[in-house]
């Protein structure tokens, strides 16, 4: 199984858009502060209409998506049907397919790098926080009510 560093995810989502995404992303510009993103899905939906989700693969950065849209995730040896609203923790560790089941597609995704977040800042190891836990539920099913208090986060 191949493993997608956040290069690849730029270079997939981008695409020819911006060609010299090797000059802000070179590997050792953000070694001290890690690298840090947000994306509207509504927004890169409309970018990347070929694409309906991700290919099983392991990455090697983290992922915290807030979606609303039907869609299906699959990990381990689980499927999760998401009917509306749901928050994703996703880490180097699980690998993942990611699936849209409708083309009404919204919310945000952060990526990060393990940099980012270092013990030395947050206390313990990132991997060690329970929603990035391999025994984690991965996916959580919210209210609309809960999507909208994750949502201001995302908007800050």
């Amino acid at each position: 199984m191949n493993s997608i560093t956040i290069k690849d995810f730029y270079k997939d989502i981008l695409g020819e858009s911006c060609p010299d995404i090797n000059q802000f992303l070179n590997d050792n510009l953000h070694k001290d502060v890690g690298h840090f993103n947000i994306f509207d899905i509504s927004e890169i939906s409309k970018t990347c209409t070929s694409k309906t989700g991700m290919p099983y693969n392991r990455r090697t950065y983290y992922k915290i998506s807030l979606i609303n849209g039907k869609n299906k995730v699959e990990y381990a040896d689980k499927t999760i049907e998401i009917e509306d609203c749901a928050v994703l923790f996703a880490s180097p560790r699980i690998p993942y397919n990611y699936t849209h089941l409708c083309t009404e597609q919204s919310g945000h995704f952060c990526v990060f790098t393990k940099d980012f977040l270092p013990a030395s800042k947050i206390g313990l190891e990132i991997d060690n926080l329970p929603v990035f836990s391999p025994q984690s539920d991965f996916v959580y099913q919210i209210s609309i009510e809960q999507y909208q208090k994750f949502e201001s986060v995302f908007l800050k």
